[in-house]
Order: structure tokens, then C-alpha cells, then sequence
């Protein structure tokens, strides 16, 4: 069964290599006023969203890591048009990363409650010289904050009329008649113990 479609909105996938395992984290825009299906527009919302994690997280990130395609989908239709962007942008940490399942996870609030109002991103490579054995260095951690929180609405990085947001497809195991989407106002670490996802091992997935 075909996921919801979910009306002006962008997805953006980043994809980014460490020791040749792809590595993927999710963002998603919405724009109301002129909509997701004008491919100039996906372009533009996707560029910025790499541009701005090119400069932001990749740059804090351990040098073993390569930001290599960012891809952005209108999700209004399917198949919805789309675009894929190439870059190949080195971590900027002159330290060895962490093993790739180790992950520094910010949380995306929106300020309603319940699992289909929050998301994540799993951020591999971080640097070891920024984990003291278990736990991520405060600085780290808001580096990240500060650097996610320029998405938010005066932020500067996302093009006029896009909002970062959130996107629900399923409600208490059941699927969306149409995906619902609501804007993010915070982000958080809910703490600072490194967590893991086994997946992003050498070849056991992406």
C-alpha cells in the first residue's frame, strides 16, 4: 500500500558516506503558499537544506565523513517530481569517528504531544575527540542544537514561505487517510549518552 501524500510538502533526504556505508537522515519543508509541485522551488528548498548541513553538521563532524547527494521529493503526488543534488563536502574535525552506529540523536519538537508530533535525526561521525566513553561533549551537543535551530521560521536557511516540519503518517498503528504535518519549535537532546544503530554497521544497511 502506497504511503499518504502529504500536500505541500518537500521531503529531503541527505546522504552522506562513512567508510563507504550510506548514511541517511530525513528532513521535511512545507509550502503553503506556492506549493511543492513547482520544480524550481523543490530545488531551491533542497539546495538550502544541504547547503545549510554541508556548513553546519557535516563541518563538526569527524573528517572520515563525505556529504555526498542531497534529494528532495514532492510528496503531494506519486510519483512526485523530484530533484538530486551532488556535493562532496569532508567532515571538518581533523579526529577519527566514532564507529558508524554510534549516533548523536537530536529530538525535533513541535510542541504537541504524543509520537506523531516529534522526529529525530541519527548523526554518525562524530568526532571521538567529542565522547568521553559513553557521553558527547556539551559543546558538541550544542553546536548541534544551535545549528538545527537555524531552520526554524527567522532562521535564515530555508527559502521564503518554507517551514521545517514534522510529518505523521500513521496514528496509533494505523494509517493516515493523508499525512499531517506540524512545525517544529524546538530542538532538544532528551540527553547526552551516545545511542547506537546497528544498521549502519559496515554492511548491515543503511
Amino acid at each position: 500500500m502506497p504511503l499518504p501524500l502529504v500536500a505541500n510538502t518537500v521531503h529531503v533526504t541527505l546522504r552522506t558516506l562513512v567508510e563507504n556505508q550510506t548514511m541517511i537522515n530525513n528532513l521535511y519543508c512545507r509550502n503553503e503558499v506556492d506549493g511543492s509541485s513547482n520544480l524550481l522551488a523543490i530545488n531551491d528548498v533542497t539546495d538550502a537544506v544541504a547547503v545549510w548541513y554541508n556548513n553546519n553538521i557535516i563541518n563538526i563532524l569527524s573528517e572520515d565523513v563525505v556529504g555526498t547527494v542531497a534529494r528532495g521529493v514532492d510528496m503531494s503526488t506519486n510519483p512526485g517530481l523530484e530533484v538530486e543534488l551532488t556535493y562532496n563536502v569532508s567532515g571538518g574535525v581533523a579526529s577519527e569517528a566514532a564507529p558508524n552506529n554510534v549516533a548523536a540523536v537530536p529530538s525535533f519538537r513541535t510542541g504537541v504531544g504524543g509520537r506523531s508530533f516529534r522526529g529525530r535525526n541519527y548523526i554518525s561521525g562524530v568526532p571521538n575527540s567529542q565522547i568521553l566513553i559513553n557521553v558527547l561533549d556539551n559543546g558538541f551537543v550544542a553546536n548541534v542544537i544551535t545549528a538545527y535551530m537555524q531552520l526554524l521560521a527567522g532562521g535564515g536557511v530555508l527559502p521564503a514561505n518554507w517551514e521545517w516540519v514534522v510529518v505523521s503518517m500513521f496514528s496509533a498503528g494505523a494509517q493516515r487517510p493523508v499525512g499531517l504535518t506540524t512545525p517544529v519549535q524546538n530542538v532538544i537532546f532528551t540527553d547526552t549518552i551516545v545511542d547506537s544503530q546497528r544498521r549502519r554497521l559496515p554492511g548491515r544497511g543503511k
